[in-house]
């Protein structure tokens, strides 16, 4: 797997990107979205690279073109959005190949389990959580699911043991009792939401140390959402893990559903990554004057944080990018 950094452009326009530096993992070779590599002398392959894309033997191009040089490998943009945190869907070319010379590879296989916060699904609390990944499972994810919910409850269990079994399951679909890349190219997603975010973290520990797991072939992102835990102040990202995400708030708003309950109010966990991860933290609560999925960032507490991400969350774990503009970050600790 070649992966390759790809600063997280903000606007539509692409006139500036955000601090947040996540990745673009490529198996394969160079993935470009909706048109292909260019090839030759300028010429486009089928109509040119879409809103954006690379060109070939011309000018730059805005939102990660190289100019007077083809094609960069892998760094290929649909519609002018932001690359963030996983592949360009539909779009692969083997090797960075030219239009008519080089072989089309397998787009990836996106799978995602859910963790929720306490309860379980049908808890109140837990409503914009499991409509996210619902959101997923619409858009073509396949959703490691617990019987026939959409999520799995963790709670009150202090890790997400019950849960690798069936992610294992869900990655060997050639059944032979280990993940390579003869199960195809795939993408993990592991997200948990509040108690759920904290065994989403452990989860993704419990995988990373899996001798049965090629990690070569596997790429994982980790997303977290205002995970909390009493005694619990950071998430950790193992090595193995690719992209790591952590969207959360930092200050309690007026009639936040943590507050008044046991331990609350519940504010989202820092999260903590090596120097050589590609890891963001965004920070809804300093975002006061914008809007996300229609919610001012001075407005997310503890229960909003999921309908605040959610279509920042299904445009980057569907696609690998996003226009919409993205919370403000704070460092990330080792």
């Amino acid at each position: 797997m070649r992966i390759e950094r790809i600063a997280v452009c903000v606007s539509l326009v692409l006139v500036g990107c955000g601090p947040a530096e996540l990745i673009a993992a490529h198996p394969g070779g160079g993935a470009t979205a909706g048109g292909g590599s260019a090839a030759g002398g300028g010429a486009t392959a089928g109509g040119g690279s879409s809103g954006g894309g690379n060109t070939a033997g011309g000018g730059a191009t805005a939102g990660g073109g190289t100019a007077g040089g083809g094609a960069s490998a892998g760094g290929g943009q649909a519609g002018g959005g932001a690359t963030a945190g996983g592949n360009t869907a539909g779009g692969n070319t083997a090797g960075g190949g030219a239009a008519g010379g080089g072989s089309t590879v397998q787009p990836p296989r996106t799978v995602v389990a859910c963790l929720t916060g306490a309860v379980d699904e049908s808890s109140p609390s837990n409503t914009g959580f499991t409509e996210l990944c619902a959101a997923l499972a619409a858009g073509g994810a396949t959703l490691v699911r617990s019987g026939s919910n959409a999520t799995w409850s963790t709670f009150p269990a202090t890790n997400g043991d019950a849960v690798i079994q069936p992610v294992f399951a869900a990655l060997d679909t050639n059944l032979d009792g280990a993940f390579t890349i003869a199960d195809g190219p795939t993408e993990l997603n592991l997200i948990g939401f509040s108690w759920g975010g904290i065994n989403a973290g452990k989860l993704a520990s419990k995988l990373a140390a899996d001798v049965r797991i090629d990690h070569a072939a596997l790429f994982v992102r980790l997303v977290l959402l205002d995970a909390y835990q009493p005694l619990v102040f950071s998430v950790s990202a193992p090595a193995a893990i690719d992209a790591a995400l952590n969207f959360r708030h930092s200050q309690t708003p007026a009639g936040d559903c943590s507050s008044g309950v046991p331990l609350g109010p519940y504010r989202g966990v820092r999260l903590a990554c090596a120097s050589a991860q590609r890891c963001s933290d965004f920070d809804f609560s300093l975002a006061t004057n914008q809007t996300f999925n229609g919610l001012w960032g001075s407005q997310v507490g503890h229960c909003e944080v999921p309908d605040a991400a959610r279509l920042l969350v299904t445009d980057l774990v569907l696609t690998g990018a996003t226009a919409r503009p993205l919370p403000p970050t704070v460092p990330v600790s080792p």
